[in-house]
């Protein structure tokens, strides 16, 4: 249950908003509220395909993502669904750390929602998104974290794991 929640929030946060206001449109009959609410529906569905994330998830083949994988870098692996809100706002930050960090990691964006990749989801226990899974040369999991993540906290793991695995 949650896990469905966690992948639809943005669409269960635009159903609740457009219901509500809805609700109120028609017991009220304000025009103001009728505004409000086809200026939220606008809102909903342009945030939905801005933030959508469909241009990342096949960055890699599943070989290539699998725990086991031998890599020249370490990787860093975000495991993600387009309509999960804090997969939206964690975006920026983790694109950040990309361009931070992508001469010492391999980054790798997949969604859950695609088959693909359903074993490896399954093998590393993924039940929330966003989750992070940071895997060493040979594939074997090093850090992993779920949920919005704090910029200068990831930065100095991923500045910590990089030392302890080059020394």
């Amino acid at each position: 249950m949650i896990t469905i929640i966690n992948h639809y929030s943005l669409i269960i946060l635009g159903c609740v908003l457009i219901g509500g206001f809805s609700y109120l449109y028609f017991r009220k009959k304000s025009p103001y509220l009728l505004a409000l609410l086809i200026s939220i529906i606008l809102i909903l569905i342009t945030s939905y395909f801005i933030f959508k994330q469909e241009g990342n998830e096949l960055l890699v083949n599943s070989n290539e993502a699998e725990v086991g994988y031998v890599s020249e870098k370490l990787q860093f692996v975000e495991f993600f669904s387009s309509t999960c809100l804090a997969c939206m706002i964690s975006k920026p930050i983790i694109e950040n750390l990309e361009e931070e960090f992508n001469d010492k990691y391999d980054f790798v964006y997949l969604n859950v929602k695609d088959y693909e990749y359903v074993d490896l989801v399954f093998q590393l226990e993924i039940q929330t998104v966003p989750t992070f899974v940071i895997l060493d040369k040979k594939g074997e999991v090093l850090f992993r974290s779920s949920g919005v993540p704090q910029s200068s906290d990831l930065i100095s793991k991923l500045e910590q794991i990089y030392s302890d695995q080059t020394n």
